[in-house]
C-alpha cells in the first residue's frame, strides 16, 4: 500500500527533507531489494541503527548532490521490492537478537519514497550471527560483529573503540533499569516503599511518644 501525502506524518518529512545523513537518518537512492548488495547493505545499516538508544530510519529515493541530499523519488517497481516480510525474512537470518523494523512506502509530492523505521534494541544489544558477502567476495557482515553509527563519520561500522562499547553497554543497564522498575510498579512494590514511613518521620513519632 501506498500512503498519500495526506498519511506522511510531519516528522517523516523532516527526516526527508533533512539534506544531510546523521546517526539516525542515512539516505539511498533508488534501488531494488531483490539486489543482493542491497539487501546485506541496509542489513548493516539496520544493525547499526538497532544500537543507538531510539533506532533510526533508512530513506530510498534521496540521491546525493554535492554535500547534500535531494529528495528525487524512486522507480515504481523498485519501490514495490521492499515489502515488510522481504525485509525481515532477511535481517531475521542475520541479526541476533531479531530487530524490530517497520517497512512503508510514501506518496508525497508526486514522488515515491520507501522508509525503513528501526527500533532500538529492547534489552540486549543486536550481534551479526553469521556472514554476508557482497558480489565482490568481501565481507560485509561479519559473525559476531556489533555494529554501530559512528559520530566521527557518519557511516555503519564495527565498534571499533571503548567509548562505542560503553555506550551500548550503557543503554543495555538503563533500559534493564527502567524494566525493573516497571515490574516493581506492576508488582506493587513501588506503593509499598513509598507508603513506609522515612527515617525523619519515625523519629519525629517516636520523639512524640517520649514526650
Amino acid at each position: 500500500m501506498i500512503h498519500t501525502i495526506e498519511s506522511l506524518p510531519s516528522d517523516l518529512e523532516k527526516v526527508i527533507y533533512n539534506k544531510r545523513e546523521k546517526r539516525n537518518i542515512e539516505y539511498k537512492d533508488s534501488m531494488s531489494w531483490k539486489d543482493k548488495n542491497v539487501q546485506i547493505r541496509v542489513t548493516r545499516s539496520i544493525l547499526g541503527m538497532a544500537n543507538l538508544p531510539s533506532g533510526g530510519y533508512i530513506v530510498f529515493g534521496v540521491r546525493q548532490s554535492g554535500n547534500e541530499f535531494v529528495p528525487s523519488g524512486m522507480d515504481l517497481e523498485y519501490s514495490e521490492s521492499f515489502t515488510q516480510d522481504n525485509v525481515d525474512d532477511f535481517v531475521r537470518n542475520y541479526a541476533e537478537p531479531f530487530v524490530e523494523v517497520s517497512v512503508t512506502r510514501y506518496l508525497h509530492k508526486e514522488k515515491i519514497y520507501v522508509i525503513i523505521q528501526v527500533n532500538g534494541f529492547e534489552e540486549l544489544p543486536v550481534i551479526c550471527k553469521k556472514d554476508a558477502k557482497l558480489r565482490d567476495g568481501s565481507v560485509y557482515l561479519r559473525q559476531g560483529s556489533i555494529y554501530v553509527r559512528s559520530r566521527s563519520k557518519v557511516e555503519t561500522a564495527e565498534v571499533q573503540t571503548q567509548t562505542e562499547m560503553r555506550e551500548i553497554i550503557e543503554q543495555a543497564v538503563d533500559k534493564s533499569l527502567i524494566r525493573f522498575i516497571d515490574r516493581m510498579g506492576r508488582a506493587g512494590i513501588l506503593s509499598l516503599i513509598s507508603a513506609e514511613p522515612s527515617s525523619e518521620d519515625k523519629f519525629d513519632e517516636q520523639l512524640e511518644e517520649m514526650i
